[in-house]
């Protein structure tokens, strides 16, 4: 009996790590938005980019074999795929620790599925932050090189195609 105590520990520790990630996956698209649309947020990023290595750091997100629509969506593209596809892996994880856990007893089952939804309830972590914040730097930083080299083709983009880009668009506009 004393072993069902010790599973049952590692499967809460388990869930509790895991689902804090799952959480973390579903809530950052929602960050990114508030992230992109809060002009604040925005041209403070722009401003802790040192300006003297702007157009160095602009040039090595550029890459000369796309259009830069094109770039900025795959960037986009490849941050939300890999958000989902972390979250659907940690999803079958948890489930397979939910199915274990009830076969353990019901108290097991119901200690993990509140393990499980109590990181819903808490603020995106820190990492999660910085890792959204990396991916709106990147496509600040082409939208900064593409704003320097086309700036008519970007403002047409940015305000009238990609709505996303707007305050982005608007903070590198104003330098």
């Amino acid at each position: 009996m004393w072993w069902k105590i010790i599973i049952e520990i590692l499967l809460a520790l388990v869930s509790l790590i895991l689902s804090s990630g799952f959480w973390n996956c579903i809530k950052s698209p929602g960050f990114l938005k508030r992230v992109v649309d809060n002009y604040d947020i925005v041209k403070k990023l722009y401003q802790s980019i040192d300006k003297d290595n702007l157009p160095k750091e602009a040039q090595v997100v550029n890459n000369q074999d796309a259009p830069y629509p094109v770039k900025i969506a795959m960037w986009i593209k490849s941050s939300s795929s890999a958000l989902s596809k972390t979250r659907n892996v940690l999803f079958v994880i948890i489930i397979g620790i939910v199915y274990v856990s009830y076969f353990l007893g019901l108290w097991a089952f119901f200690i993990n599925l509140f393990l499980i939804a109590c990181p819903a309830f808490m603020p995106i972590v820190s990492s999660a932050q910085n890792n959204i914040i990396a991916d709106v730097k990147v496509v600040l930083l082409n939208v900064y090189y593409w704003h320097q080299k086309q700036p008519k083709e970007c403002e047409e983009f940015c305000t009238k195609e990609a709505h996303v880009l707007k305050t982005i668009y608007r903070v590198v506009a104003e330098v």
